[in-house]
């Protein structure tokens, strides 16, 4: 049923309260000192978002910065395929870009277990109709637990990621949030960039979230460091050149 081949990425264990140092010092071997935190999410129809990658990619020619994601691949349990979603927008990226470096971060919500021709699960759940694994392709992945016997919860992505964020711009770096789609955890995270007025870019017909808030005029007259870029591979590279994050010649 699933593909044969699959590889794990460089796997950083993290207790709730460490340092994470060791994961953003993964980043620093980028080409350029610019980091991208990419989220949100995939809760519609797969045709709405089957050209995400193509999106993203376009987008991102030449980039050689650093970038944050969720860490994981979607696959279909009746055929093993993968489905889209945001996740797949980094490493899609960086198999185009030599000079880019990934960094996923995962929630461990549930017991790890690797299988044969699968890779390392992270969630597995009987009613549900995908399995979600560790993404093969990311140079590091950063897996966050409240301690080696206790789980974590997915909002834990956002909060690490943050942290990273905030260290490699403390270290004089350039950072900006892209948010496609996602729920109630996007939704907090792209408030909680705008608040500290670092820089987003929304895409604008991405649905859920990401949507509505393209849509609040009160919430983007409030934060000027919020862009929306539409959903073309146009629109949203002129949205990162605007924040610095793609080099023109």
């Amino acid at each position: 049923m699933f593909k044969k081949g699959l590889k794990c990425p460089e796997l950083v264990f993290m207790n709730k309260g460490e340092d994470s140092v060791r994961a953003a010092l993964s980043l620093t071997r980028a080409g350029s000192r610019v980091v991208v935190r990419i989220t949100g999410g995939c809760a519609l129809h797969p045709r709405f978002h089957s050209r995400l990658p193509e999106l993203f990619v376009s987008a991102f020619e030449g980039f050689k910065g650093g970038m944050i994601f969720g860490g994981t691949r979607t696959l279909s349990r009746v055929d093993g395929s993968v489905l889209p979603s945001v996740t797949e927008a980094a490493p899609s990226i960086a198999r185009r870009c030599p000079e880019a470096r990934v960094l996923g971060i995962v929630p461990r919500v549930d017991p790890l277990v690797m299988m044969p021709d699968v890779g390392l699960v992270v969630s597995d759940k009987e009613e549900e109709d995908h399995v979600t694994i560790i993404h093969p392709s990311q140079d590091t992945c950063l897996l966050v637990q409240k301690n080696c016997d206790r789980e974590a919860i997915w909002e834990d992505e956002r909060v690490v990621a943050e942290a990273i964020v905030a260290d490699l711009m403390g270290a004089e770096w350039q950072s900006v949030l892209i948010a496609y789609n996602g729920g109630v955890t996007t939704r907090n995270e792209i408030r909680r960039w705008a608040a500290l007025g670092w820089p987003v870019i929304l895409i604008k017909g991405s649905g859920r979230t990401t949507g509505r808030l393209c849509r609040d005029k009160a919430f983007l007259a409030a934060h000027p460091n919020v862009t929306v870029a539409g959903k073309s591979s146009a629109l949203l590279r002129a949205a990162l050149v605007h924040h610095g994050v793609i080099e023109t010649a």
